[in-house]
Protein backbone atom coordinates (compact mmCIF):
# COMPACT_ATOMS: atom_id res chain seq x y z
CA UNK A 1 0.00 0.00 0.00
CA UNK A 2 3.00 2.15 0.63
CA UNK A 3 4.26 1.61 -2.55
CA UNK A 4 1.56 2.22 -4.60
CA UNK A 5 0.95 5.89 -2.19
CA UNK A 6 4.23 6.51 -3.19
CA UNK A 7 3.93 5.57 -7.14
CA UNK A 8 0.75 7.71 -7.29
CA UNK A 9 2.53 10.45 -5.60
CA UNK A 10 5.85 10.42 -7.83
CA UNK A 11 6.34 12.57 -10.76
CA UNK A 12 5.89 11.53 -14.54
CA UNK A 13 9.69 11.46 -15.40
CA UNK A 14 9.90 9.01 -12.00
CA UNK A 15 7.47 6.61 -12.93
CA UNK A 16 8.70 6.25 -16.38
CA UNK A 17 11.89 5.20 -15.52
CA UNK A 18 10.52 2.71 -13.23
CA UNK A 19 8.17 1.39 -15.60
CA UNK A 20 10.90 1.44 -18.06
CA UNK A 21 13.53 -0.88 -16.11
CA UNK A 22 10.60 -3.21 -15.04
CA UNK A 23 9.66 -3.58 -19.13
CA UNK A 24 13.43 -4.19 -20.02
CA UNK A 25 13.62 -6.81 -16.97
CA UNK A 26 10.18 -8.63 -18.62
CA UNK A 27 11.63 -8.38 -22.29
CA UNK A 28 15.00 -9.99 -20.59
CA UNK A 29 13.05 -12.95 -18.91
CA UNK A 30 11.68 -13.57 -22.02
CA UNK A 31 14.33 -14.02 -24.22
CA UNK A 32 14.98 -10.67 -25.72
CA UNK A 33 12.15 -8.39 -27.59
CA UNK A 34 11.06 -11.88 -29.92
CA UNK A 35 10.34 -13.54 -26.88
CA UNK A 36 8.68 -10.96 -25.69
CA UNK A 37 6.42 -10.42 -28.42
CA UNK A 38 5.66 -14.26 -28.74
CA UNK A 39 3.89 -14.17 -25.36
CA UNK A 40 0.21 -14.49 -25.91
CA UNK A 41 -1.65 -11.26 -24.52
CA UNK A 42 -2.58 -12.52 -21.62
CA UNK A 43 0.46 -13.96 -20.28
CA UNK A 44 2.26 -10.36 -21.28
CA UNK A 45 -0.50 -8.85 -19.35
CA UNK A 46 0.59 -11.11 -16.28
CA UNK A 47 4.35 -10.28 -16.53
CA UNK A 48 2.86 -6.33 -16.64
CA UNK A 49 1.03 -7.23 -13.58
CA UNK A 50 4.50 -8.57 -11.67
CA UNK A 51 6.30 -5.49 -12.63
CA UNK A 52 4.04 -3.05 -11.19
CA UNK A 53 3.87 -4.97 -8.06
CA UNK A 54 7.77 -5.20 -7.81
CA UNK A 55 7.89 -1.45 -8.90
CA UNK A 56 5.20 -0.91 -5.75
CA UNK A 57 7.42 -3.11 -3.51
CA UNK A 58 10.32 -1.22 -4.46
CA UNK A 59 8.81 2.10 -3.26
CA UNK A 60 7.18 0.54 -0.46
CA UNK A 61 10.26 -0.70 1.39
CA UNK A 62 11.55 3.34 0.74
CA UNK A 63 8.47 4.68 1.88
CA UNK A 64 8.56 3.82 5.93
CA UNK A 65 11.85 5.66 6.24
CA UNK A 66 9.80 9.25 5.38
CA UNK A 67 6.83 8.65 7.66
CA UNK A 68 6.24 10.11 11.12
CA UNK A 69 6.30 8.17 14.08
CA UNK A 70 2.84 8.73 14.28
CA UNK A 71 1.94 7.96 10.68
CA UNK A 72 4.31 4.50 11.31
CA UNK A 73 2.48 3.44 14.27
CA UNK A 74 -1.14 3.68 11.80
CA UNK A 75 0.39 2.20 9.30
CA UNK A 76 1.59 -0.81 10.52
CA UNK A 77 -1.33 -1.44 12.82
CA UNK A 78 -2.71 -4.87 12.07
CA UNK A 79 -5.51 -5.81 13.80
CA UNK A 80 -7.38 -9.34 12.81
CA UNK A 81 -11.06 -9.85 14.15
CA UNK A 82 -11.59 -12.58 12.10
CA UNK A 83 -15.61 -13.61 11.75
CA UNK A 84 -16.03 -12.50 15.02
CA UNK A 85 -18.44 -15.12 15.94
CA UNK A 86 -16.67 -16.28 18.77
CA UNK A 87 -15.53 -12.77 20.21
CA UNK A 88 -19.92 -11.86 20.33
CA UNK A 89 -20.24 -15.43 21.98
CA UNK A 90 -17.49 -15.05 25.05
CA UNK A 91 -19.33 -11.69 25.15
CA UNK A 92 -22.64 -12.68 25.55
CA UNK A 93 -21.86 -15.82 28.11
CA UNK A 94 -19.86 -12.94 30.13
CA UNK A 95 -23.12 -10.83 30.49
CA UNK A 96 -24.84 -13.59 31.50
CA UNK A 97 -22.46 -14.84 34.40
CA UNK A 98 -22.55 -11.47 35.63
CA UNK A 99 -26.41 -11.30 35.65
CA UNK A 100 -26.57 -14.52 37.22
CA UNK A 101 -24.15 -13.44 39.88
CA UNK A 102 -26.18 -9.96 39.92
CA UNK A 103 -29.38 -11.96 41.18
CA UNK A 104 -27.66 -14.38 43.13
CA UNK A 105 -25.93 -11.88 45.00
CA UNK A 106 -29.50 -9.64 45.64
CA UNK A 107 -31.41 -12.56 46.21
CA UNK A 108 -33.76 -12.57 43.10
CA UNK A 109 -35.17 -15.60 41.04
CA UNK A 110 -33.71 -14.94 37.81
CA UNK A 111 -35.36 -15.33 34.74
CA UNK A 112 -38.58 -17.33 34.47
CA UNK A 113 -39.08 -19.41 31.34
CA UNK A 114 -41.71 -17.88 28.66
CA UNK A 115 -43.83 -20.03 25.98
CA UNK A 116 -43.32 -19.75 22.54
CA UNK A 117 -46.79 -20.03 20.44
CA UNK A 118 -45.75 -23.98 20.14
CA UNK A 119 -44.92 -24.37 23.43
CA UNK A 120 -47.99 -22.44 24.93
CA UNK A 121 -50.25 -24.87 22.95
CA UNK A 122 -48.26 -27.78 24.34
CA UNK A 123 -48.68 -26.48 27.63
CA UNK A 124 -52.47 -25.68 27.82
CA UNK A 125 -52.87 -29.09 26.01
CA UNK A 126 -50.60 -31.81 27.53
CA UNK A 127 -50.42 -32.72 31.11
CA UNK A 128 -47.31 -31.86 33.67
CA UNK A 129 -44.46 -33.03 31.65
CA UNK A 130 -45.77 -30.39 28.74
CA UNK A 131 -45.90 -27.81 30.93
CA UNK A 132 -42.49 -28.77 32.50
Amino acid sequence: MCGEEALLSASLAEVILLLRTEMQHNIAEAGGLAGWEAFPPGERELHEIAAYQRICVKLGEDRPATLTLKEWHYVSLFIWGGCCMHKEMNSVKGGNAWMMAWWSENNLEGLMKLYNWDNSSAATLGGDAARE
